[in-house]
């Protein structure tokens, strides 16, 4: 899966999750907090630096949303 299509997997299933009030902004919000926690796990170990750029290029496409 690419990191757009990643981004988008992610915002979608936050989309759906949350009620019909919430705009665009705080379900980006949502999928953010998600891949930062994943970012600070990752960001310690040196053999994680691959995950860690592509969550990174994930954080990316969700905020272009």
């Amino acid at each position: 899966m690419t990191a757009k299509e990643e981004a988008q997997n992610l915002y979608k299933k936050f989309m759906h999750i949350l009620p019909l009030e919430v705009d665009k902004r705080e379900i980006q919000e949502c999928a953010l907090v998600v891949v930062n926690v994943i970012l600070s796990r990752c960001i310690d170990e040196e053999e994680q630096y691959r995950a860690y750029k592509y969550w990174e290029e994930i954080k990316q496409e969700i905020e272009k949303l």
